[in-house]
Protein backbone atom coordinates (compact mmCIF):
# COMPACT_ATOMS: atom_id res chain seq x y z
CA UNK A 1 0.00 0.00 0.00
CA UNK A 2 1.02 3.52 -0.65
CA UNK A 3 0.39 7.23 1.40
CA UNK A 4 -2.64 8.15 0.16
CA UNK A 5 -4.14 5.72 -1.56
CA UNK A 6 -7.44 5.19 -1.20
CA UNK A 7 -9.87 1.97 -0.57
CA UNK A 8 -13.12 1.70 -1.49
CA UNK A 9 -15.62 -1.29 0.34
CA UNK A 10 -18.80 -1.51 -2.23
CA UNK A 11 -21.63 -1.35 0.60
CA UNK A 12 -19.99 -1.11 3.59
CA UNK A 13 -20.84 2.48 4.19
CA UNK A 14 -24.30 4.21 6.13
CA UNK A 15 -27.29 3.09 5.11
CA UNK A 16 -29.24 4.88 2.18
CA UNK A 17 -32.21 7.37 2.73
CA UNK A 18 -35.32 6.39 2.85
CA UNK A 19 -34.09 2.58 3.33
CA UNK A 20 -31.86 2.53 0.61
CA UNK A 21 -29.04 0.33 0.25
CA UNK A 22 -26.11 1.03 1.69
CA UNK A 23 -23.10 3.37 0.21
CA UNK A 24 -19.71 2.62 -0.12
CA UNK A 25 -17.20 3.06 2.53
CA UNK A 26 -13.77 4.91 1.34
CA UNK A 27 -10.89 4.37 3.43
CA UNK A 28 -7.16 6.35 2.94
CA UNK A 29 -4.54 4.70 3.58
CA UNK A 30 -1.62 6.89 5.78
CA UNK A 31 2.13 5.51 6.93
CA UNK A 32 3.47 6.99 10.00
CA UNK A 33 7.02 7.12 10.40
Amino acid sequence: MKDGQRIRLRKLGGPGKNGGTPGDLYVTVQIAD
